[in-house]
């Protein structure tokens, strides 16, 4: 028999379905199939139970997904899917678009400065929602500033008494690992690997 590859299970998703990591995807279906029996809010079950098997459901039935989730590091790192950012934002002020264009509610806030073309507002709307919640995770105290650049690649770009502005390549698209890449590897190049 051929060893299968050492899988991690940073959050506990296969333990939770009661799989293998190597388990095919007829085993994960089955799995789920039981889970869902019990948890489904139409028999009784929990509904935010039900919803945690779901998300762990897509993820480990997408072939992307599961590969990012497997090599999740064995450093006690976590991967950040559906369930962790919903917990993640559950703990955080909700942030209205606007907050990002009212320079009076920005102050009121705490808040998030957008530099860059009025064009790009959207896009930056889009980065502020998965940074936000990666400087939380991270326990980056201040403010977050971004701006959208035609630059090779991110950088974060210091001005005296002001917060340092965290410049992202404009072709980039928004995602939460694409976030927290960016920003763990400029808190490394900062201040060493330890």
């Amino acid at each position: 028999m051929v060893r299968p590859k050492n899988h991690n299970d940073a959050n506990g998703y296969y333990e939770l379905f009661g799989v293998n990591p190597w388990a095919d995807k007829e085993q994960i279906k089955e799995a789920y199939r039981r889970l869902v029996r019990d948890s489904h809010p139409d028999v009784g079950g929990d509904p935010d139970l039900f919803r945690l098997h779901n998300q762990i459901f897509k993820v480990l039935m997408d072939d992307l997904e599961r590969a990012i989730y497997d090599s999740t590091p064995e450093d006690g790192s976590i991967y950040l899917g559906g369930v962790e950012v919903e917990n993640v934002l559950r703990t955080m002020p909700k942030v209205e678009w606007e907050t990002f264009l009212d320079s009076k509610k920005i102050k009121k806030t705490g808040g998030y400065s957008y530099f860059g073309y009025k064009k790009n507002s959207r896009l930056a709307q889009k980065w502020y929602s998965v940074l936000i919640p990666v400087y939380q995770v991270i326990g980056m105290p201040g403010t977050v500033r971004l701006s959208l650049e035609e630059v090779e690649r991110p950088e974060w770009r210091k001005y005296p008494k002001q917060e340092p502005l965290l410049v992202i390549p404009i072709e980039i698209e928004p995602n939460y690992f694409t976030a927290f890449f960016i920003v763990l590897t400029l808190l490394a190049s900062e201040y060493g690997s330890d």
